[in-house]
């Protein structure tokens, strides 16, 4: 687990993610939970400067953004940097190390999170949300802030936060057809 947890954190702080085919396990074996909340973890721990990232006009104060989604009894977390990579991982250890396969949608949650940046408070840690709750986690240069907000409300589409929770969709939704697509 050691070297995995290393060649994961290297990767990871060199911008880069595993290809989406090379994340699912070959022999049908589960997939290790711990793997789903390494990645997550990095998230949080990856300073900017690691990921060549600095304010800019588009991005003045956000370089990431995370959103925790309760699915059954699974949490399903959508991570963007500002520069176009993207993951999603489950912390029962599925993930897909998306890379740049979703730039686009990438960017778009990270603006997005920047213009939601005012409705958010500083956090003081990063747990997981309660099952009728989502939570963004938005990294800036100068810290983490958080949204919190009613799942039922999101999926009716009664929240003041539906464009961060839809963009965060379409990251999600372009990652699962780029490894749907991938050589097996």
């Amino acid at each position: 687990m050691t070297l995995c947890k290393s060649l994961i954190t290297m990767l990871f702080t060199l911008g880069l993610s595993l290809p989406s085919h090379l994340v699912a396990a070959t022999d049908n074996s589960a997939p290790d939970p711990e793997l789903g909340r390494i990645q997550r973890q990095l998230f949080f721990d990856v300073s900017p400067s690691l990921l060549n990232l600095k304010p800019n006009a588009e991005h003045p104060e956000v370089f990431g953004v995370a959103m925790d989604w309760p699915v059954k009894d699974n949490i399903a977390t959508v991570i963007s940097f500002s520069e176009g990579t993207a993951s999603v991982y489950l912390n029962t250890g599925f993930m897909i190390a998306g890379g740049y396969a979703a730039a686009s949608s990438a960017k778009a949650f990270v603006r997005e999170a920047e213009r939601s940046l005012k409705l958010a408070a500083p956090s003081t840690g990063t747990p997981y949300p309660a099952k009728d709750k989502v939570r963004f986690y938005i990294r800036t240069f100068n810290g983490v802030r958080v949204i919190e907000d009613d799942m039922e409300k999101l999926q009716s589409r009664r929240s003041q936060h539906n464009a961060l929770f839809s963009a965060a969709h379409q990251v999600m939704g372009e990652l699962f057809n780029a490894a749907k697509k991938a050589p097996k």
